[in-house]
């Protein structure tokens, strides 16, 4: 597991710098994993209902979990609208496969 004592990111966008010095990393976390989820990708449980968005006339609903998601090599004019429909209850109902 990384130690780390001093961390300097330089992330350069035009003239935008970040630094973070003497970081260390906190006791609790050493030797844990990080799960980063993103529940609209992850599952879509059949036991919830979405919701009606505000902006549900300009969202893109795939019903079909394997269908593609659109992006600007596929559709002119894209503006990152796909929702899959996953959703909080589908990554509670696959809690198991996080503690294996």
């Amino acid at each position: 597991m990384l130690n780390l004592s001093i961390v300097m990111m330089n992330y350069l966008i035009g003239s935008l710098q970040f630094m973070m010095q003497n970081f260390t990393t906190p006791d609790w976390y050493k030797g844990s994993i990080m799960y980063q989820i993103f529940p609209d990708r992850f599952k879509r449980s059949d036991k919830y209902t979405a919701t009606i968005a505000k902006n549900e006339n300009v969202r893109i609903r795939h019903e079909n979990w394997d269908s593609i998601p659109h992006s600007s090599i596929t559709h002119e004019n894209y503006g990152a609208k796909d929702f899959l429909m996953g959703n909080l209850l589908g990554i509670e109902e696959e809690k198991e496969y996080f503690k294996n």
